[in-house]
């Protein structure tokens, strides 16, 4: 089923990027999935490398171009 989303937004230092890292830390321990879109792709990053510093890494599969990334995002989500 599916649920309501979350909007984090707001102005540079406010601490958006650790609240979607214990977001996201939270959710994966609850057995669920969490999509994150980012209107910049440098935001987009600041949550990347801040989850692969809390050992996510391997929970991650990254989208930036849904063109050209097609096929590889398909092997990352089966593996």
């Amino acid at each position: 089923t599916a649920t309501a989303g979350l909007v984090v937004q707001g102005p540079p230092g406010t601490g958006k990027s650790q609240t979607i890292v214990n977001l996201v830390a939270h959710s994966i321990s609850q057995r669920k999935r969490v999509l994150i879109v980012c209107q910049k792709l440098p935001a987009l990053e600041v949550v990347r490398k801040r989850l692969v510093a809390e050992n996510l890494g391997n929970r991650l599969v990254m989208l930036t171009n849904i063109t050209s990334a097609r096929r590889p995002l398909l092997v990352d989500i089966r593996s």
